[in-house]
């Protein structure tokens, strides 16, 4: 599996940012990891899901962290 980095705008689109890198797994023993990310859209929420696949257009998979609405 890998993580997905995923935005939801504020036209309500999701847009997907990217897979989420770690020296480990889904997090590493910091409980950290990184993504670099450019977007034209303002962002609503951001939200992360467990993928087989990081090119999809689309979530899929079981979300595994969100935050609030900005």
């Amino acid at each position: 599996n890998v993580y997905v980095v995923w935005m939801e705008t504020s036209e309500r689109r999701t847009q997907n940012l990217g897979q989420l890198k770690s020296a480990s797994n889904f997090l590493n023993r910091a409980l950290s990891a990184s993504l670099q990310t450019v977007s034209t859209f303002e962002p609503r929420r951001i939200f992360i899901t467990s993928e087989d696949d990081a090119a999809i257009s689309y979530p899929r998979g079981r979300e595994i962290l969100t935050t609030s609405n900005f």
